[in-house]
Parts: structure tokens; C-alpha cells; sequence
């Protein structure tokens, strides 16, 4: 079948669910410890339980890299080639497609796998620090383990359990980050496809759609053609257009396969509206 936009969000937002979940488990394992547990600066116990925890996004991310990501691929391919879904069609793809699939997933899987390798390694330490510094506090203080306990946990919870900041300098939760990814591989794949079938079917330029409510980003590319691989002259690429911000991961904008003659048409009634009247 083909999907909508609106589809197609709920495909993205299916592997950002099972990080929210994640999520809030990791966030109750590490605030379910009693006062002894605490003091003891992160037992055996939770630790395995956050492995457990962490194991099992990593299982869905696979899930959702082996059984979405082709699907999201063909998805674009189709935008090309309608009838490529017709007749319940397997996901057979040339060796083009293989490795444009496999790329897309690889790629999904690192940026998932460093999120989750730094949250739970950050977990631990946060919880090691908080708890020696609370244990210190409550015997210096005369504090009553109770009262240790609420120290731990307003600490963790200031800190941000699940938070992390990227290379890129930008912070995030174990979910944001999640949600970003997910929209964006949406994106990556549905576009791959459709590029994987233009270079078949021989066409190089794609029209953006144009619809009310757009970004300020997306605006100025509103029903332009732009081209592919750069060979047609006349033309931004695809490229420019996403090095300007287009098709970030909340984009909701399509893009269409057109013939050469009818791309030169559009690009002309384009120019045509932005002459002064």
C-alpha cells in the first residue's frame, strides 16, 4: 500500500514510543532504590536491570530498522513507479537498492547505539557521584536515610537521567533523540527509494509541493524543481535545498519525478511569479 504523510509519522513515531517506554523504565529502575540501595552507590541488581532495559531498544530498534526501512524505501520508489507496489510485491531490490537500504539502517542503528551506550554509561555515573555525595552529606550531617534518598533523587532528576548532549554540542533526552532519528531515517529512506528509481526510470528533476503552513525553512523551496545529481543545468539541487534546511525531520513536504520539458515549464511560471508586476 501506499502511505500518507500522516502515515508515514506513525511509522517514524512507533520506534519513539518504545524509547519513551524505555525511558521511564530507566528513569523508575534508578529512583526504586531503598536507602541501603542508595548508599551503596548503584547495586548489582539495578545495573543489570538498566542492561535489561537498554537491551531491549536496541532489540527495537531492530525490529523497526529490518521491517520499516526497506518498507520506507519502496515507499519511495513507488512515488516514481506507481505500479511498483501493485500485486503484493516482495522487497526484491537490485544491488543499488541493497546498498542504499543497508546504508540507511547501519546509519540508523550507530546514532541509536551511541545514544544508548551514553545514557546508561551516564546513568551509572550520575548515580555513583549522587550516591557518594549523599552517603558523605548523611554522615557528616547526622542525615536519616530517608532524607539521604530524597537528596539522590533530586540530584538525578536535576541532571537528567536520560539526558545527553551530541557532538554537535546540542542537548537532548534518550526520546527526542529517538523521535529526531526515526523522522529523519523516515525522510532518508523514503527519499533514497525514490532517487534509487529516478536514476532508473532516467529522470533528474523532482518537484517540491507546495501547502499552507509551511516552515520558514522549507518556504522558499516551495514548488520548485530542483535537480537530482546537479547535471541539469538551470536547476538548485537537492542538495542546496537540504543544506538550506529542507526536509528537516518534521518536513511534510513531497516530492514528485517530472520529465524534463515539464520541469522546464513549472521553473518558467516560477520565475514568471517572482517578476514585479
Amino acid at each position: 500500500m501506499s502511505y500518507t504523510r500522516k502515515q508515514l509519522l506513525a511509522i517514524a513515531d512507533e520506534l519513539t514510543r518504545a524509547y519513551e517506554r524505555g525511558e521511564l523504565a530507566l528513569t523508575s529502575a534508578i529512583l526504586a532504590g531503598t536507602g541501603t540501595s542508595w548508599r551503596q552507590a548503584f547495586n548489582r541488581q539495578q545495573r543489570e536491570q538498566i542492561r535489561r532495559i537498554l537491551h531491549e531498544l536496541e532489540r527495537a530498534t531492530r525490529r523497526w530498522q529490518v521491517g520499516r526501512v526497506p518498507e520506507l524505501y519502496l515507499q519511495g520508489r513507488s512515488i516514481v513507479t506507481p505500479g511498483i507496489l501493485a500485486g503484493g510485491m516482495k522487497l526484491e531490490f537490485a544491488q543499488l537498492h541493497e546498498g542504499a537500504v543497508q546504508a540507511i539502517s547501519e546509519n540508523l542503528a550507530l546514532k541509536l547505539g551511541e545514544a544508548r551506550f551514553t545514557v546508561g554509561r551516564q546513568a551509572e555515573d550520575v548515580f555513583r557521584k549522587a550516591g557518594m555525595q549523599a552517603a558523605q552529606e548523611g554522615f557528616v550531617q547526622g542525615k536519616t536515610a530517608r532524607q539521604v534518598r530524597r537528596k539522590i533523587v533530586r540530584d538525578l532528576t536535576a541532571d537528567g537521567i536520560t539526558g545527553f548532549t551530541d557532538k554537535a554540542g546540542k542537548q537532548w533526552t534518550l526520546s527526542s533523540y529517538a523521535e529526531m532519528v526515526s523522522r529523519t531515517t523516515t525522510i532518508e529512506a523514503t527519499d533514497a527509494g525514490m532517487m534509487g528509481q529516478m536514476q532508473e526510470e532516467g529522470y533528474d528533476l523532482m518537484r517540491v509541493d507546495a501547502h499552507a503552513g509551511t516552515c520558514p525553512k522549507c518556504a522558499p523551496w516551495e514548488g520548485r524543481v530542483l535537480s537530482l545529481s546537479g547535471r541539469t543545468r538551470g536547476y538548485p539541487t537537492l542538495a542546496d535545498a537540504k543544506a538550506a534546511g529542507f526536509r528537516h525531520p518534521n518536513c511534510s513536504h513531497d516530492l514528485a519525478a517530472v520529465s524534463a520539458d515539464y520541469g522546464r515549464e513549472i521553473a518558467q511560471q516560477h520565475e514568471a511569479q517572482l517578476q514585479p508586476a
